[in-house]
């Protein structure tokens, strides 16, 4: 609170003292004393938690500080803050505090509000602070078409250096329904409107974290680290096999559907010019059976 709101409180509290002792000093009115008394205490008490609110406020350290401008110039002319390959910040609402308005992405996702990562993950919000980038940025060359065959080598390569037999196992699993894929791209078939977050943002983030591992499987001094990580890395590579076969089935349902129609169409067709006898049906069926 400032010098201000603290004269109001002691002339206030002067006022009130001087009626009490003034007008009524022997103490002939009670209740005028009592409300005297209630007034004095409510506004020490609204003193007082206002003074603690006020001091409990945010307060932004000389790193928030000195970044404050570099920030407002950026965006200014850009839409947006570079901090790594995977996370940006943007303005997404308005604020006359510049660090309420930022918004972090992940891979063009938003994830939250900046200020949220300083509340619940001050260590993250920190490297963030640290990692942003202002310099320009340069014109990027057309990015390149990705296929299936591309996290093929790339998933094959880095199998070749993992030992660990169950991870190994779960990439190769990868690598063959990845190779499903690839054949259907082959036959153009594929459809890219589904398979373009998989080869934007899935896959790349799961070879991020290949990378890493295979970097620091055999630091001995991370080993306990490591045999900790294997464990997420396997649940991790799970979930991505399970993802391939949802969309595999996905890429592949327009053709069992029209498979599907077609030997619908084909039966009724026999039936119809009398070419199947309803016993020889029978025997069909019992044969599938």
């Amino acid at each position: 609170m400032g010098n201000k709101e603290l004269k109001k409180y002691v002339v206030k509290a002067l006022i009130a003292l001087f009626i009490l002792g003034t007008i009524y000093p022997d103490g002939s009115s009670v209740v005028f004393t009592w409300l005297i008394i209630i007034y004095l205490a409510i506004s020490t008490y609204k003193y007082f938690t206002k003074n603690k609110k006020e001091k409990s406020k945010w307060k932004m350290s000389e790193q928030e500080l000195s970044l404050k401008n570099d920030i407002n110039n950026h965006l200014k002319n850009h839409d947006h803050i570079v901090v790594n390959d995977n996370i940006t910040l943007k303005f997404t609402k308005d604020d006359k505090d510049i660090y309420k308005r930022l918004g972090v992405f992940f891979y063009g996702e938003y994830v939250c509000q900046l200020l949220d990562f300083r509340s619940f993950d001050i260590d993250t919000y920190q490297t963030i602070l640290e990692s942003m980038n202002f310099a320009e940025k340069t014109t990027e060359a057309e990015p390149e078409q990705l296929k299936a065959e591309t996290f093929i080598e790339r998933i094959n390569e880095y199998n070749t250096d993992i030992k660990h037999e169950e991870i190994s196992n779960y990439l190769y699993l990868t690598s063959s329904l990845l190779t499903n894929i690839a054949v259907l791209e082959a036959k153009g078939v594929s459809d890219s409107s589904k398979t373009r977050k998989l080869y934007m943002y899935y896959l790349p983030i799961l070879m991020d974290i290949l990378d890493n591992y295979c970097n620091m499987k055999d630091n001995k001094y991370v080993a306990a680290d490591v045999k900790a990580m294997e464990e997420k890395l396997i649940k991790t590579i799970i979930l991505c096999n399970e993802a391939l076969k949802t969309l595999l089935a996905s890429l592949n349902e327009e053709d069992i559907l029209n498979m599907s129609v077609n030997m619908s169409t084909l039966e009724s067709i026999l039936k119809k010019d009398g070419l199947i006898k309803t016993a020889g049906m029978e025997k069909v069926k019992e044969s599938v059976k």
